[in-house]
C-alpha cells in the first residue's frame, strides 16, 4: 500500500471511531479473553466463596476482559470516565412497569459491577482534543455483588471434632437454664431423639458455631443465577459523570432506601437525558451454566438434618464425613423430617418387581387385623456408602431403600440435598428412579420426589414481604395460626406417587363429585407443587380448584382452604413411561413470575405437565436447594388414594434409583 492510500485509510478508521464516539448505544463485540457462549460454573471451592465467574481456572486473569477505545472528540482536554455492569437477563423483572416508571422488583435482579463497591468510574487520565486511549478493564461476576449486610456472618467452615469435656461443660449450661433446656427437650420430641442425644448435638454445634464467629461477605447467601447475562459499559466526561448520582456510581447505596437498578437508570431514567454519554452493550452473549459434579461424592455430616447419627460402616471415599468432601461434595445426604405418627403395617414382605405382587395378594392382606399388624415410622437410611453410592466413571449416584427381612420390617427413605443454593433456573434432571407399581399395578409404597428447598429459614434468606394478611408462620400451619410478613420457607416439588387424578368432590366449584378413570389404573400422579405459604397477595389466590391455561393445555391446581400452604396439579402418566425405560428427563423452570414443569424421554422432548404463575401465587425469591427423595408418604396425604400406605407390604429387595445428570441454567 503507498503512502497517500495509508493516509486515506487511517483518516476513514479515525473519522469512523470520531462518529461513533457521539454515538449514544453502540455494540460490544465480544469478551475478549472467553471465546464461548456458554460457561460451565466451576465447583472447585463453591462451598466456601459461592460460585465466581469465571474462575482462576477458566481464564489466565480469571476475570472476563473488554477492550474497547475511548476518543476525546471535543474541543478541550477532558478526563474521561468508565464502568462495566452486568445483569442476569434470564431471571429478571423488567426494568420498568406499563406506564414507563421504575418497577421497584427490578432491585431484586442479579447485577453487579466491580467486586469492590467503593469503586464507581474509572478514569483514563486527561485527553487532549482528538486523543484516543484503549482501555482494557475487567469484571467477574460473583454472589452478593451489591455487598448487602444481611448476606455478612460467620464464614463457612468444616467443623471439627469437639473435647468431651467441652461438650459436657456446655451441657451443663443448657440444663442449668430451663428455657434453654425445654426448648432441647421440645427438639428431641421432634426429631425423635433421646434428650441427652439432643443435648449432646446442640452442646457440640453451639461450640463449633463459636468459634466461627465473623463478619464475611458470605457470597453464596445470594449465590451468581445461572442463565443469559448482559453488559454494560458507561462512558462519560468528567462533567457529565458528576451529574450520576452515588447509588448508581455505587451500587451498594440505596436512594430512599431503595436500590435502583442501574441498568433501568441509564436506559430509562435520568441517565438516558445526560449529554455526552455513550453506552456499549454486549446483550445475552454469555450463558452460565450449572451442571452438577455426581462424581464428586456425597458429603455426610456425622448427623442428618433431623439430628440423626449415621453409621460409618459402609462409608467410602466417596461417601463419608471428611474435609475432602465437605470442600468439594454438590450433594450431602438428606434424611425426611420424622413425624411422630405411625402406621399399623402388614406383617408382610412383597417381592414387588421379582415374581410380582397382584391385587388380589394386596386385597387378601389388606384383611388382616389391627392387632396383628406392626407399628411402623418412615424411618430415614442410615447406611449411606450402601444406600448412597457414587459411581465416579458414569458420574451418577445411586439411591436404595432396603429390601426387608423378617427381623427387620422397615419402610425406610432414601436421599441426597444440593449444597449449593440458587435463586431462579431451569432444573432439568435426568434420571431413572424406582418402579412405582407392579406389574399388576399395584403401588409398591414409594413417592419419588425431585424438588427444592429453601436453603435456611434463617432471615437472610427470607422471601419478599407479603402484602396482602401475610404468610402462614411455618411449614404446615393452619387455621388459628398468625400470620407473618415474611417468613424464610419455600418448596417446589416434583412428587409422583400412585394417587388418584380427581379431587374431593367439594373442592370443585360445582361440588360434584368426580370418578376416576379407569383408564389410570397404570398410571402414577405427577404431581407438581408450589409452597407459597398461602400469601394472598396474587389477585387469583384461590381454594379449592381453579383452572389455569397455558399453550393450549388446562391445568387444574387445588389448595384444601386459604390457609393451606400450597396449590398443586396432577397429571396421570403411565408408570411405564417414567420408570421402564434406562432414563426419563424431568425439569422445573423456575422464572421470577412463574414456574413450567417437564417431562420427556429426551431433553429435546419435553412437555408440559404443570404451571402456575404469579396470578394465583407467590413465586419465591429466596435461595432453594435441588433434592431427590425416594420416600414413603401417608395415604391420608393423598386423598382419594385407590391405597392405604398402612396395605403396602415391606419390600423384600432393595427399590433403587439412580441420578444420571443435573443442569441448572
Amino acid at each position: 500500500m503507498d503512502a497517500g492510500k495509508r493516509q486515506i485509510t487511517t483518516f476513514l478508521i479515525l473519522a469512523i471511531l470520531a462518529l461513533s464516539s457521539c454515538t449514544r448505544d453502540k455494540a460490544i463485540e465480544k469478551i475478549e479473553n472467553y471465546g464461548n457462549d456458554v460457561i460451565y460454573v466451576d465447583y472447585n471451592n463453591a462451598i466456601n466463596t459461592g460460585f465466581i465467574v469465571p474462575s482462576k481456572y477458566q481464564t489466565k486473569s480469571g476475570y472476563f476482559e473488554f477492550k474497547f477505545e475511548i476518543i476525546n472528540n471535543t474541543d478541550k482536554t477532558t478526563r474521561y470516565f468508565y464502568k462495566i455492569y452486568y445483569q442476569n437477563e434470564s431471571y429478571k423483572f423488567d426494568e420498568i412497569l406499563k406506564d414507563g416508571s421504575y418497577n421497584p422488583l427490578s432491585a431484586e435482579n442479579f447485577y453487579g459491577s466491580y467486586e469492590n463497591t467503593d469503586i464507581g468510574f474509572r478514569h483514563t487520565g486527561d485527553l487532549v482534543k482528538g486523543e484516543s486511549v484503549t482501555v482494557i478493564d475487567s469484571i467477574r461476576i460473583a454472589g452478593n455483588p451489591r455487598a448487602e449486610k444481611k448476606y455478612f456472618g460467620n464464614p463457612v467452615r468444616f467443623m471439627t471434632e469437639v473435647p468431651k469435656s467441652q461438650i459436657e461443660a456446655k451441657i451443663l449450661e443448657i440444663r442449668s437454664s430451663p428455657d434453654w433446656y425445654a426448648s432441647i427437650v421440645k427438639k428431641a420430641e421432634n426429631h425423635g431423639t433421646s434428650i441427652d442425644e439432643q443435648l449432646s448435638l446442640n452442646a457440640e454445634y453451639i461450640i463449633n458455631f463459636q468459634k466461627q464467629q465473623g463478619n464475611e461477605n458470605n457470597r453464596w447467601k445470594r449465590n451468581v443465577r445461572m442463565g443469559e447475562y448482559g453488559f454494560l459499559i458507561v462512558i462519560a466526561p468528567e462533567k457529565t459523570i458528576q451529574q450520576i448520582p452515588g447509588y448508581i456510581q455505587h451500587i451498594n447505596l440505596v436512594n430512599n432506601g431503595q436500590f435502583v437498578n442501574p441498568f433501568y437508570y441509564f436506559k430509562y431514567g435520568d441517565g438516558k437525558n445526560l449529554e455526552n454519554i455513550e453506552l456499549r452493550k454486549l446483550e445475552k452473549q454469555l450463558h452460565i451454566v450449572a451442571k452438577l459434579p455426581l462424581s464428586n461424592g456425597v458429603w455426610a455430616d456425622k448427623k442428618n438434618n433431623v439430628g440423626e447419627y449415621f453409621d460409618t460402616t459402609y462409608f467410602s471415599s466417596t461417601v463419608n464425613s471428611s474435609k475432602e468432601l465437605f470442600d468439594k461434595a454438590a450433594f450431602r445426604v438428606y434424611g425426611n423430617y420424622r413425624l411422630n405418627d405411625s402406621i399399623n403395617n402388614v406383617p408382610v414382605i412383597a417381592d414387588f418387581f421379582g415374581k410380582g405382587y397382584s391385587m388380589e395378594e394386596y386385597e387378601q392382606n389388606s384383611m388382616i387385623p389391627e392387632n396383628k399388624r406392626k407399628a411402623t415410622v418412615f424411618s430415614n437410611s442410615n447406611t449411606h456408602g450402601k444406600n448412597i453410592k457414587v459411581d465416579i466413571d458414569n458420574n451418577s449416584i445411586l439411591l436404595s431403600n432396603p429390601g426387608c427381612t423378617e427381623e427387620d420390617m422397615r419402610k425406610e427413605n432414601v436421599g441426597i440435598i444440593a449444597r449449593h443454593g440458587m435463586t431462579y433456573g431451569k432444573y432439568t434432571v435426568k434420571a431413572k428412579l424406582t418402579e412405582l407399581l407392579t406389574e399388576d399395578y399395584v403401588w409398591n409404597g414409594i413417592t419419588n420426589a425431585i424438588w427444592m428447598a429453601t436453603e435456611s429459614m434463617e432471615p437472610w434468606n427470607a422471601r419478599r414481604i407479603c402484602n396482602k394478611e401475610g404468610y402462614m408462620p411455618f411449614y404446615g400451619a393452619g387455621e388459628g395460626e398468625q400470620r407473618v410478613p415474611q417468613i424464610s420457607y419455600s418448596e417446589i416439588d416434583f412428587e409422583i406417587v400412585k394417587a388418584a387424578e380427581t379431587w374431593p368432590g367439594y373442592c370443585y366449584p360445582d361440588k360434584k363429585e368426580r370418578k376416576e378413570p379407569q383408564s389410570n389404573i397404570d398410571k402414577v400422579m405427577v404431581t407438581c407443587t408450589n409452597w407459597d405459604m398461602a400469601c394472598k397477595q396474587p389477585p387469583k389466590f384461590h381454594y379449592g380448584t381453579q383452572e389455569i391455561n397455558y399453550q393450549g393445555h388446562t391445568f387444574i391446581g387445588h389448595r384444601w382452604d386459604e390457609w393451606y400452604n400450597a396449590v398443586t396439579q396432577k397429571t396421570p402418566v403411565p408408570d411405564d413411561e417414567l420408570f421402564k425405560p434406562d432414563y426419563y428427563y424431568f425439569q422445573i423452570e423456575w422464572k421470577p413470575k412463574e414456574i413450567i414443569w417437564r417431562i420427556g424421554p429426551e431433553k429435546d422432548k419435553l412437555r408440559v405437565v404443570g404451571y402456575i404463575n404469579d396470578e394465583i401465587t407467590s413465586i419465591p425469591n429466596n435461595q432453594m436447594l435441588m433434592i431427590f427423595t425416594q420416600e414413603y408418604h401417608y395415604s391420608s396425604w393423598w386423598p382419594k388414594s385407590p391405597f392405604k400406605q398402612e396395605n403396602v407390604p415391606f419390600p423384600a429387595k432393595d427399590m433403587e434409583g439412580l441420578i444420571y445428570e443435573v443442569t441448572i441454567e
